[in-house]
């Protein structure tokens, strides 16, 4: 039944008319409803057998564990530990039933605690719940309880060609996956994936499309995939991501990287309505070397050279509208002045491969790159995060750059990560960094960002 579901629902979106048997003579139908689940318990799964779910946001009140979002059809919840502490959350999901009598669910409670599952219409109270599930885990069985919503008592929210699904796709967190999506194409580059992206799509919503953040991969400019960010997990599922590759050094020197970037950023302007977010609400992140670029791209709207000639949308800008840079070099030409004595031949044997020559050797390209020497106070607003026991890049590139921003009147913050080095693996960005960065952006944007 779930293939026929799936086939049906893919045939309305592209127009296919299927036969009455595979449908069952039932056109799809979407509604919307807000869940209010709590739970202390250490897992919880709420399955739509037969039909589709989507989740457009969640507010959670309290938690400790993980919450997650498996498109199309579940949400989960879990813990590692037996306590009793409480999760409480608040979900409006969009919902299509192939049954058309009823929408049926599932919900699996975990053991050690009590779970309550609260179901209403969308934008309603308390007063007008269609139904509540309470479920009591005992030590030894998980409990699981099918149950059934009747049609009739929800409305109608919108038509399934709105919803824009790719059932076919693969999926992540709740995103909607496209991998590989080649940016732009150059003769003679053989690495054509280094020209490519990923995009991480939430559940459309045509009347208020999400922003969309761009990642930059590190590694020395040298070496790192897109495949690596850390977007989808710091958001949730409404900011729309797009994982970047560029080329890497020294096979391709500087500008070339903030070229790929500025034309990823064209490329993804331009397919914005496609896609489903916002062409003006561009944020970036990057880490380390992918924060020099990040930066570059966001303080280098201005500068010709930066912008380069990659791509078919030289028409569309590459500005953002807010940047969030982890411990990125910000001057090349103090850069090495940031970092203990024995890491100087190291950084500058990288810096040359980027450059393709020493800093005197090539001054211009150095002072080109460095994001600081392009500031002025047109720029967007800025979100910097170091640790400041970073041995790879100096606290103080940051808070140089700080400085300068400031300077500049360029809404800025610096975050210091005391006693935390260069490696954002051991950074805690759960509990510390991925709030501070959801905050900034919702300031940035001006509308409420996930608070998985």
């Amino acid at each position: 039944m779930r293939l026929l579901a799936g086939l049906a629902l893919a045939a309305t979106l592209i127009g296919i008319a299927l036969p009455t048997s595979a449908t069952d003579a039932h056109i799809p139908v979407t509604y919307k409803l807000t869940l209010v689940l709590s739970t202390t318990s250490n897992h919880v799964e709420l399955h739509v057998l037969d039909g589709v779910l989507l989740v457009d946001a969640w507010r959670v009140d309290e938690k400790t564990g993980q919450m997650s979002f498996q498109a199309w059809d579940a949400i989960r919840f879990s813990k590692s530990s037996k306590s009793l502490s409480r999760m409480s959350a608040s979900i409006d999901v969009r919902v299509i039933s192939y049954d058309p009598e009823a929408l049926r669910l599932q919900l699996d409670a975990g053991t050690y605690g009590k779970t309550s599952l609260e179901i209403r219409p969308h934008g309603t109270t308390e007063d007008t719940s269609i139904r509540t599930i309470v479920q009591r885990g005992n030590d030894s069985t998980a409990e699981a309880e099918i149950f059934d919503i009747p049609l009739s008592a929800l409305s109608e929210a919108a038509a399934p060609d709105e919803m824009s699904i790719d059932v076919t796709s693969r999926t992540y967190c709740g995103y909607e996956i496209y991998r590989s999506v080649p940016y732009a194409s150059i003769p003679g580059v053989e690495k054509v994936e280094q020209m490519s992206l990923d995009l991480y799509l939430p559940p459309r919503n045509a009347e208020r499309p999400p922003p969309l953040i761009i990642w930059i991969h590190g590694g020395g400019w040298w070496k790192g995939d897109k495949g690596e960010q850390r977007a989808v997990d710091i958001f949730g599922s409404r900011y729309a991501v797009a994982s970047i590759n560029y080329r890497l050094a020294p096979d391709a020197t500087f500008p070339a990287q903030i070229h790929d970037c500025k034309a990823a950023a064209r490329w993804l302007r331009a397919h914005a309505l496609e896609y489903g977010y916002h062409p003006d609400r561009f944020g970036v992140l990057g880490e380390s070397a992918g924060a020099h670029l990040a930066l570059l791209l966001a303080l280098g709207s201005n500068e010709e050279a930066l912008e380069g000639t990659v791509g078919e949308h030289l028409d569309r800008s590459s500005a953002v509208q807010a940047a969030c840079v982890f411990a990125g070099p910000s001057d090349l030409f103090t850069y090495r002045d940031s970092v203990p004595e024995s890491m100087v031949p190291g950084l500058d044997a990288v810096v040359s491969d980027l450059l393709g020559g020493s800093l005197s050797d090539v001054p211009e390209l150095a002072d080109l790159g460095s994001p600081l020497r392009h500031v002025d106070g047109d720029d967007p607003p800025c979100l910097i995060v170091h640790g400041d026991e970073d041995k790879m890049v100096g606290l103080s590139q940051s808070n140089d750059l700080l400085d300068v921003l400031l300077e500049a009147g360029v809404p800025a913050e610096l975050h210091i990560l005391e006693g935390h080095g260069h490696c954002m693996a051991k950074w805690p960005m759960d509990t510390v960094v991925a709030p501070i960065i959801r905050s900034f952006f919702e300031q940035v944007f001006a509308s409420p960002a996930d608070n998985p």
